[in-house]
């Protein structure tokens, strides 16, 4: 991590990882993954105490795979 960089830092402990969102009904998915109370991104808490803040500081990262979106995306 250095100054003027975009960075996401989350700490947690591996065995208390759960992933909530396994084997459940389509309108269940948006469960948080258990285990993790705190998350940073960009020096912004996004997840505190195990509860989103409503921050949006991160942005969409598009890998070396990306194409565009399959009918020209909601832009245009």
């Amino acid at each position: 991590m250095k100054p003027r960089y975009a960075f996401a830092l989350a700490l947690f402990l591996g065995l208390a990882i759960g992933a909530a969102g396994t084997n459940v009904e389509m309108a269940e998915l948006k469960q948080l993954a258990t285990g993790v109370d705190d998350v940073f991104i960009n020096g912004t808490q996004v997840l505190k105490d195990g509860k989103h803040t409503g921050a949006k500081p991160g942005r969409f990262v598009r890998g070396p795979g990306w194409t565009g979106w399959p009918d020209g995306g909601a832009c245009r």
